[in-house]
């Protein structure tokens, strides 16, 4: 079943647009002890996008959740209404999140050991979900020399959203065409740097299967691979499926050529095995700047493991 942080973040992602009282799919349970404070992630382990142009969003369109936004720049106004009542929606939303809270249905975990941190809050994590679609709706505006009335409200909705809810720079799109486009670059300069730290990177994988999780650091079996594809250049991931227990351990790696770069036995949050592990089709989609996006699959469900482009480990999330 999805996590609590996902779970929470997809009912408040629903509260925001306005979709209904959407309840998590998740069992009553008893409060735990609250989450740890954030710890800063380190600078450089998430996604480098080249500064020269628009970022490419490719990565995130892929995802299923992309047209729950209707992120189209074509239908600006039904995204500018959902911007302009967003507080009255935030309101509602705090008050079903606490609701659910206190009947125990959605809270925040202890962070678990193979759990990618620092967990960001459920609210917090619901934001950044939503951050590629809007970036998205900035696109058309890049480069342009002349700004329209529609243009400038837009761009100042998306700015005061960022600035308020994620912390962006506090842009003012204002002046000549050259002012409103250098306030634009400032404010896809942040997003970039936003993509450097991997679990804002996994939060913006909008999703509500389990994780993010980082498994548990193993050494790479010594027998030949069951199953492997190719990365890119010498880059390759390979999967084993071997027996712990009585139960199936699948075990990912990446090598360029004979160097071992990573090896990790995949888990849950806790580290303890998924049963009926699966590493056959292994199949891999390119993901250009992003790098890859691995398939397989654990406990009989869907498992995606995220690569960075150099091979690089950066997380896996579960279905449930």
């Amino acid at each position: 079943m999805g996590s609590v942080s996902t779970v929470g973040g997809i009912l408040a992602l629903a509260l925001l647009l306005g979709c209904g009282d959407a309840t998590p799919p998740r069992a009553s349970v008893a409060p735990t002890a609250p989450a740890p404070a954030t710890r800063p992630p380190e600078d450089g382990t998430g996604i480098v996008l080249p500064e020269d142009r628009f970022p490419d969003l490719g990565a995130f369109r892929s995802g299923g959740w992309w047209e729950l936004f209707g992120a189209d720049p074509k239908d600006s106004k039904r995204f500018l209404d959902m911007l302009r009542r967003f507080p009255e929606d935030r309101t509602r939303m705090k008050e079903v999140l606490n609701r659910e809270s206190a009947q125990g249905l959605v809270f925040d975990q202890p962070q678990e050991p193979a759990e990618l941190g620092p967990r960001l809050p459920i609210d917090r994590r619901a934001m950044y979900g939503m951050l590629p679609s809007f970036i998205a709706m900035l696109e058309p505006l890049w480069d342009h020399a002349s700004w329209s009335d529609d243009d400038v409200a837009l761009a100042r909705e998306v700015g005061k959203f960022l600035h308020t809810e994620l912390g962006a720079p506090d842009v003012a799109f204002d002046g000549s065409g050259a002012d409103r486009g250098a306030a634009l670059r400032r404010l896809i300069t942040w997003f970039r740097e936003e993509l450097g730290h991997v679990d804002r990177y996994a939060a913006m994988s909008l999703t509500m299967d389990d994780g993010p999780f980082i498994g548990v650091p193993c050494e790479a079996p010594p027998t030949a691979s069951a199953s492997s594809q190719p990365l890119r250049g010498e880059l390759r991931i390979e999967a084993w499926k071997l027996e712990r227990d009585g139960s199936d351990v699948a075990i990912l790696a990446a090598r360029r050529g004979k160097d071992t770069l990573w090896c990790r036995r995949i888990t849950r949050g806790d580290g303890t095995p998924y049963a009926r592990a699966r590493i056959a089709p292994l199949t891999v989609d390119d993901l250009g700047a992003y790098g890859f996006r691995v398939h397989f699959a654990a406990a009989g469900e869907h498992a995606h493991l995220y690569v960075g482009p150099d091979g690089r480990f950066l997380f896996y999330f579960v279905s449930w």
